[in-house]
């Protein structure tokens, strides 16, 4: 399989999916929709029945725990920012005219006519989109309602049908058969480090420990048997197996609770353990030698390799990855579909380069000395 190695200062924030901004990126349009879908149906629940509703609380942690974030991961074109700001003004200039029979017609049309623009713009096809955005101004006609509910139910209708649009693309993401364009507008240092403070913000912190429990570790060593064959036929011995979790509190977050599905579906050996946790488990290989200088991580997305230096500088090499940024002194170099005899190469060359260079490599191998070689590969800055 053709690999692609190569370093770069903007590295993937961590291991798990919650840290990739390109997984946001793939996620903001199914994010947008349903929090459009909830928002109109709030306001069209208070319309037909003025009351406290349960929805309007849900509308709100929905908002303020999951879209900014998404929003904010994909930074939009000058078209984008400016179609963004377009869409909202034209709703306002129609808000006076709602209470007339063509607002749901005109209001479904606007949305059409700027996904249309957006996507002659962008040179993209999704005719799915502009018609089911059409389809939705024609379908609340056949309700006799009051024509201000009418165009509720008329933005109820495109968040439903962006937020389907959105699930697809999700999807081929997943099934890496949709590719992501690359943003137009590069993302400064700031912005980076902002979005990711909040995700640790929201997210709180993964604990990671030390696994003891005999049947746990016997299903990590049959999950990764493969990986792990190929790691012992290069000289690394076993280390130990390591528990990221999560508590129960944290898991309802939505967007972590998404995330926790999408490792269960990639079968990642997910356990209540310890302490009632919800966790990933993974197994930890130590390098060839009298003084081994990398660890060996696996998981659903592959082998990372790595090795940490005097000067507080860590190395990793992976055969996955994306194009996002890492805190300072984290070196990653990716060799996305590399073999992991290709990425243990990669590695020693680097190592050896660095060591050139009067870098001294740590040769630590305890549990704790991986913990914080994770914490600081995924650390806010």
């Amino acid at each position: 399989m053709e690999s692609d190695c190569g370093t770069s200062a903007t590295g993937p924030c961590g291991k798990n999916p919650i840290c990739g901004l390109n997984f946001l990126r793939a996620l903001q349009p199914l994010l947008f929709g349903l929090a459009v879908t909830l928002i109109a149906l709030g306001l069209l629940d208070h319309l037909r029945e003025p009351r406290p509703s349960l929805i309007w609380l849900f509308d709100v942690i929905f908002i303020a725990l999951v879209q900014p974030m998404a929003l904010t991961a994909n930074k939009p074109s000058p078209t984008g920012c400016l179609l963004f700001i377009s869409t909202p003004i034209c709703v306002a200039i129609l808000l006076p005219f709602f209470g007339y029979t063509v607002a749901p017609i005109l209001l479904g049309a606007v949305f059409a006519a700027h996904s249309a623009v957006f996507d002659a713009a962008a040179e993209q096809k999704r005719p799915f989109l502009w018609a089911g955005y059409l389809a939705s101004a024609v379908f609340p006609l056949w309700f006799h309602w009051p024509n201000q509910q009418r165009c509720m139910l008329v933005l109820a209708g495109v968040g439903v049908v962006t937020a389907l649009q959105g699930a697809w693309f999700f999807v081929r993401y997943l099934q890496k058969k949709q590719p992501l364009n690359p943003p137009k507008v590069v993302w400064s240092e700031g912005e980076d480090r902002a979005l990711i403070r909040s995700i640790h913000w929201m997210f709180g912190r993964i604990e990671h420990t030390q696994i003891l429990s005999t049947d746990l570790n016997q299903r990590i060593q049959e999950r990764y048997k493969l990986e792990i064959d190929s790691l012992h036929r290069l000289g690394f011995s076993d280390g130990f197996h390591d528990a990221e979790g999560v508590s129960l509190l944290q898991a309802l977050n939505p967007f972590l609770a998404i995330v926790l599905f999408l490792m269960w579906r990639t079968k990642e050996v997910m356990a209540f353990w310890p302490r009632l946790q919800i966790s990933n488990c993974h197994p930890i290989l130590l390098a060839p030698g009298h003084d081994p200088f990398a660890f060996a991580y696996m998981s659903a997305l592959g082998t990372s390799l790595y090795t940490s230096f005097e000067d507080k500088t860590l190395l990793v090499t992976k055969n996955y990855g994306d194009d996002d940024r890492t805190p300072p002194g984290v070196v990653v170099k990716h060799c996305k579909g590399a073999s992991v005899v290709s990425i243990w190469e990669s590695h020693q060359n680097s190592v050896s380069q660095f060591r050139e260079e009067g870098k001294k490599v740590v040769c630590d191998t305890s549990y704790r000395a991986f913990v914080e070689m994770s914490y600081r590969e995924t650390a806010p800055w």
